[in-house]
């Protein structure tokens, strides 16, 4: 959720940036609510729960030690989407713990305008 924390602080920055940000957990629908109201995020917090945006972007993880709910482990995955639905960056780190900082993120957005 650490993550989640840092785009709801700098939301404005992506606002400024003409980015809408679009959270995307294989969590069940009651799980995306909870974490979006821990959290309070000002962007929404989607459930994919049957795993279908995980596989139509191929974000499944590598690893084959199953989730909490049985099926496969989404890999955290940030994707640049333009206005004309064309995928314009990509960031997944090979270790899943490590994240691209919001700054990065920003300066990617930033490139491409």
């Amino acid at each position: 959720m650490m993550e989640l924390g840092e785009f709801t602080k700098h939301y404005k920055d992506f606002q400024t940036a003409g980015v809408e940000v679009l959270a995307i957990s294989t969590d069940g629908m009651d799980d995306a609510r909870w974490t979006k109201e821990q959290v309070g995020t000002p962007f929404p917090v989607l459930s994919d729960a049957k795993r279908s945006v995980m596989q139509q972007y191929g974000t499944r993880s590598l690893s084959t030690y199953p989730a909490p709910d049985g099926g496969a482990y989404n890999h955290a995955t940030l994707i640049l989407v333009d206005k004309s639905g064309i995928i314009r960056w990509i960031y997944r780190n090979a270790d899943y713990r490590i994240r691209a900082s919001v700054a990065d993120d920003l300066a990617h957005i930033r490139e491409l305008h």
